[in-house]
């Protein structure tokens, strides 16, 4: 077939884009026009967005965005693509001459680019991507069945953290949902502390601002609160009957955390999706397979199903990419 490639995401029929989003079985708010408005509103955040046509029929559409920690040099030297959740098509052929496309695009603006997928591949699936130069590598994630209910739910918990849960239980923490940003500022504080810790960038806080102003009512903010005050608050993307914790700040002090907050959150939170008809609660990510990693052993001890959905790689600027990870180790030693 011969297709047809729009570029610009104004030229681009939204209604036509949110329906293809909203029928496409792999589709989620990460694929939407409204999250192409909140890249386009962060600082240091490029969108860029490439559909494909075949006459008037949209076939497929590729998010992506550029994100850079700095301006200037730096700012080239840290400028990485990422696109959530793939490109979403009708077929291998429209995946592949989307990903050519891209790779004409993005040539210049990003030293590499990252596809983290949702959904398991199948290897015929994983070949438009290796003829465009993108290498596959492991990667895993947890689904947790709501469908089962709270009972089954409760049982299918390991028992050290229903006995973290039970102990916060006791401990007068509160529980609230919130459409609106009114923890914002605190849930930035908490994440900047977070993210400190374990010695990563984090997006400027105009990203959580635009999230949001532009998703509405596929956004909710969990808080859980000690003495009137938010100690852990997340910010969740809600698809359809499926819902993703899309980042987190959590306690620092170790007096806290003894009293097992984190372990009581999750819970709450899964406890919420349950009784909102939610069918399934997508960790969105549990490391590599093969190597240890505490955090997917915390997020297992909720149940659920460790899936291996992948993720693609492909390094456009080699020699900068080499620059870049000295930066990072450098970055790093100075934050610590």
């Amino acid at each position: 077939m011969s297709y047809q490639f729009l570029q610009e995401g104004s030229e681009i029929n939204r209604q036509q884009w949110e329906k293809y989003i909203h029928e496409h079985p792999q589709g989620s708010v990460l694929h939407s026009p409204r999250m192409f408005d909140v890249y386009r509103a962060t600082p240091r955040f490029s969108p860029l967005v490439i559909a494909a046509f075949y006459r008037d029929d949209l076939k497929g559409i590729l998010l992506a965005v550029v994100q850079k920690e700095h301006e200037g040099l730096l700012g080239t030297l840290s400028a990485r693509s990422i696109i959530w959740g793939g490109p979403l098509t009708d077929s291998g052929e429209v995946t592949s001459e989307l990903l050519r496309h891209y790779n004409e695009t993005v040539r210049g603006k990003a030293v590499y680019t990252q596809v983290r997928n949702f959904h398991p591949l199948r290897p015929e699936q994983r070949k438009p991507y290796e003829a465009n130069g993108f290498t596959y590598e492991e990667h895993l994630n947890i689904l947790v069945d709501l469908t089962v209910g709270m009972e089954e739910f409760w049982r299918g918990i390991k028992s050290n953290r229903r006995r973290g849960i039970n102990k916060a239980k006791g401990r007068g923490f509160g529980f609230d949902v919130a459409t609106d940003a009114r923890y914002l500022e605190i849930f930035y504080r908490l994440l900047g502390k977070t993210y400190r810790q374990i010695r990563l960038p984090i997006p400027d806080e105009a990203f959580f601002a635009a999230l949001q102003d532009n998703l509405a009512g596929s956004l909710r903010w969990f808080a859980l609160t000690k003495d009137g005050e938010p100690v852990i608050v997340m910010v969740a993307l809600l698809d359809g009957k499926l819902l993703r914790p899309f980042y987190i700040g959590g306690p620092e002090d170790p007096r806290l955390l003894q009293e097992r907050p984190t372990d009581l959150f999750h819970f709450e939170v899964m406890r919420w999706a349950i009784a909102n008809g939610f069918a399934v609660y997508d960790w969105m990510g549990a490391g590599k397979p093969g190597k240890d990693y505490g955090v997917r052993d915390f997020k297992m001890q909720y149940g659920g199903e460790l899936v291996e959905t992948g993720r693609f790689m492909k390094i456009h600027k080699p020699l900068v990419m080499a620059m870049s990870k000295l930066g990072f180790w450098f970055w790093r030693r100075i934050q610590g």
